[in-house]
């Protein structure tokens, strides 16, 4: 008998490559804090991207 899937589909047990699944999602959310007029900003250090520049506070 053949197992299926959360679909109803045959499961596949082929690897996938990871990032390759279309049901993959990413979500980025970022804070925005304003407090009389002032806006919370952070500042990249130690990093290999940006490294340095201001940014808003965020997660992945």
């Amino acid at each position: 008998m053949t197992e299926l899937d959360h679909t109803g589909q045959p499961a596949n047990r082929a690897p996938r490559k990871p990032g390759t699944d279309p049901l993959t999602l990413v979500v980025g959310v970022h804070l925005v804090l304003v407090d009389d007029g002032t806006v919370l900003l952070g500042r990249r250090r130690n990093t290999s991207y940006a490294n340095g520049l201001w940014h808003l506070p965020s997660v992945h």
